[in-house]
């Protein structure tokens, strides 16, 4: 999604899209096990084709489409229907080389694109609650979540958190 809208755009692990820690979307994917070894894909994908006129106290910053800087969206050209139709090629593009050859193929631009890898973090449980601070390290093999803490580089997978916030 980050490569089909805008060269600017950043990755906050697990599936958010970011643009100078602002929010632009999401993607949530839920896998359930199929016939013959293959899984079903449930993808949904939020994003703000504008920016919100308001949010609520305490709420992560939010940009839309049209707020990117020099892009084929900016002056309210981000209609859902051509927003759609840019994000639907490479999507089913990157299904199938996901299904070819797993995380390591998409793992050098993840790489380039995260935007947390550096940045003190904090570790959220699902009921908000920091389960820790650290350094966040980027991503293993697996796509796993890596901090660096005062006990040593701890990993965390998606299942096991809600939330990583940067400090």
């Amino acid at each position: 999604m980050a490569e089909a809208l805008h060269p600017a755009l950043r990755l906050k692990w697990p599936n958010d899209l970011w643009l100078d820690g602002a929010k632009l979307g999401g993607v949530l994917i839920e896998t359930l096990p199929a016939d013959a070894g293959w899984r079903y894909a449930v993808i949904g994908i939020g994003l703000n084709l504008r920016a919100p006129a308001a949010l609520p106290e305490g709420a992560w910053p939010a940009i839309g489409l049209d707020a990117l800087p020099e892009g084929r969206w900016a002056g309210g050209a981000a209609r859902a229907p051509a927003v759609w139709a840019a994000l639907v090629p490479g999507l089913l593009a990157a299904l199938r080389r996901f299904i070819a050859e797993g995380w390591p193929a998409f793992a050098p631009a993840w790489a380039a694109r995260d935007a947390l890898r550096g940045q003190t973090v904090r570790v959220l449980d699902g009921l908000g609650r920091e389960q820790l601070r650290g350094v966040a390290a980027g991503l293993d093999g697996q796509g796993v979540f890596l901090v660096h803490t005062a006990a040593g580089l701890q990993a965390f997978p998606s299942a096991e958190i809600v939330s990583v916030r940067p400090c």
